[in-house]
């Protein structure tokens, strides 16, 4: 495999990283981050007027993908009362 493979692997895992260790957000919230990415992901496939977007939408619907297994794998926040 490639080194782009390899970066973008490390992107994701670092992006979700940061977004529950550093920044603190909740794995409920991830995991709707991740779903509405895999959705714009599905929409830049279909869309008909951008081959932009459609070159793009493999990637964006892989990101989210990654992204909701990672979220879903990782620990349930703690309850606070």
């Amino acid at each position: 495999m490639s080194y782009q493979f390899y970066i973008g692997i490390g992107i994701y895992v670092v992006s979700v990283v940061l977004l529950k260790y550093i920044l603190k957000i909740k794995v409920k919230n991830l995991q709707t981050m991740a779903m509405w990415s895999m959705i714009a992901g599905i929409v830049f496939l279909c869309q008909p007027v951008s081959a932009w977007l459609f070159h793009y939408g493999i990637g964006v619907l892989g990101y989210g993908l990654l992204w909701w297994n990672i979220a879903n794998n990782s620990k349930p926040d703690k309850v606070t009362e």
